[in-house]
Parts: structure tokens; C-alpha cells; sequence
């Protein structure tokens, strides 16, 4: 498999992580048992948690132009070392991003966010 579609699994796997994280939150607020049951009064999450679901949020948002690169630049048979350390450089710069602002570190999260763009430009720049 090439390192392009091992960082794109790599980019489901954080997805997971991203959707356990305001759940973790909610549990540790509500009780072990609440994510049992229908969830219809999911609290307010604070601190850690409530970064973690911005995260997740903002991740959403970024996914789909990863995975759109990713399949173009693999369809197009576009792929060199180029694409494939840009897809190292968006995932491994998310992972980041996602500690950081869970911590509630803001400028070095907005460095990493940043630098996970970059690696969406590397494999762009290789389509053309």
C-alpha cells in the first residue's frame, strides 16, 4: 500500500479519536452509564473537552479536501515523495493541532494548523 492511502487510514483512525473525545468528556460529566442510553440530555462540555469537539469539528472540515487530494493525485497517477510526505505532513501536523488545542495552546495550534494546509498545498502543487 502506498504511504498515501496508509496516511489517509492513519486520517480515518484520528477521525475516530475525534469522535470519542467529546464523548469521554460528556461521560466523565454524566456517568459511565449516559453513553448507554439515548444521550437526550448531553451536557454542556467545558474545558478539555469542549476544545476536543472544536477540534473534531474543524478536523471535519478538513478531511474531505485530504481524502480529495489523496484519490486525485492516486487516480491521476500523480503520486511521487511529494504527495506522500505532504500526506505525512497533514496527518502527522492534525495529531498536533488536536493535542494542542485539547491542551488550550492557541498559537503553536494555529502553527500546526497551518502546517497541516501545507501539506494539502504539497500534494496539490504535485497534480500539476
Amino acid at each position: 500500500m502506498t504511504t498515501e492511502l496508509w496516511m489517509l487510514f492513519a486520517a480515518v483512525c484520528l477521525g475516530f479519536v475525534h469522535n470519542l473525545i467529546p464523548m469521554m468528556g460528556a461521560s466523565l460529566i454524566k456517568g459511565p452509564l449516559w453513553g448507554l442510553g439515548n444521550r437526550e440530555d448531553t451536557p454542556e462540555l467545558e474545558g478539555w473537552a469542549a476544545r476536543g469537539k472544536r477540534a473534531g469539528a474543524n478536523y471535519a472540515e478538513n478531511l474531505p479536501l485530504f481524502v480529495i487530494l489523496v484519490v486525485i493525485a492516486i487516480l491521476a497517477k500523480k503520486t511521487n515523495s511529494s504527495t506522500a510526505l505532504g500526506a505525512e505532513i497533514f496527518v502527522g501536523a492534525r495529531v498536533v493541532y488536536t493535542l494542542l488545542y485539547i491542551a488550550g495552546i492557541p498559537y503553536l495550534r494555529s502553527i500546526a494548523w497551518v502546517t497541516s494546509i501545507a501539506g494539502l498545498g504539497m500534494i496539490a502543487f504535485a497534480l500539476f
